[in-house]
């Protein structure tokens, strides 16, 4: 069963399995992209490259301790 990630935007808001993406999308009133694991894995958080059709983790940011 095909694997999908749900998107809000470019970000993935939460990853399903579905037999039927059109009548998904229907219902739940989204947009479902499906990926493959573990070749271009998908996760809550992360953002989809819509260029390169791949799922990359968010960009966190370090804290610098001034002193």
């Amino acid at each position: 069963m095909p694997t999908f990630a749900m998107m809000n935007g470019n970000i993935v808001e939460n990853v399903i399995i579905a037999d039927d993406k059109e009548a998904t999308e229907a219902a739940l009133r989204c947009t479902l992209i499906e990926y493959n694991f573990p070749e271009n894995p998908a996760e809550i958080g992360w953002c989809y490259n819509y260029d390169t059709g791949t799922f990359v983790p968010p960009q966190i940011e370090e804290e610098v301790e001034t002193l």
